[in-house]
């Protein structure tokens, strides 16, 4: 007997946003050129969580920016979102390893893994956030 739950959120195209404005793929920053708080609202930490990729490409459309401060946005694990197939969306949780286990410093001293190396190059963004 087959009980898993069905899969009815669609894959949001992220095309026009993938590049990002920080030289690292996928991630946005907007800065107000005031003081202020630096909030970073991240997406796809696994690649089969849809919504957060959704709240991210609603923000971008919409072209919000903060009035202090700076905003970051960031589409975390691209390559497991990259796999992801709605019959099998369980596949595209991550490549190798999870990401949200991977910011410990010994776990980010090492390029093991495609999380590792992702979680190296978000992790900037990470530590500017409040």
């Amino acid at each position: 007997m087959n009980t898993a739950l069905p899969f009815d959120l669609t894959q949001p195209d992220i095309t026009a946003w993938r590049a990002g404005n920080t030289g690292v793929e996928g991630v946005w920053q907007f800065d107000s050129g005031k003081p202020g708080p630096t909030v970073m609202i991240s997406a796809l930490v696994h690649g089969n969580e849809l919504c957060g990729a959704w709240a991210i490409k609603g923000l971008l459309e919409a072209a919000i920016r903060p009035e202090q401060g700076r905003l970051t946005l960031a589409f975390c694990n691209l390559a497991a979102f990259d796999r992801f197939d709605i019959n099998a969306h369980d596949n595209s949780r991550f490549v190798d390893e999870d990401l949200n286990r991977q910011w410990s410093a010994e776990r980010l001293q090492t390029t093991s893994s495609q999380e590792r190396r992702r979680a190296q190059a978000l992790k900037p963004f990470v530590a500017q956030a409040d």
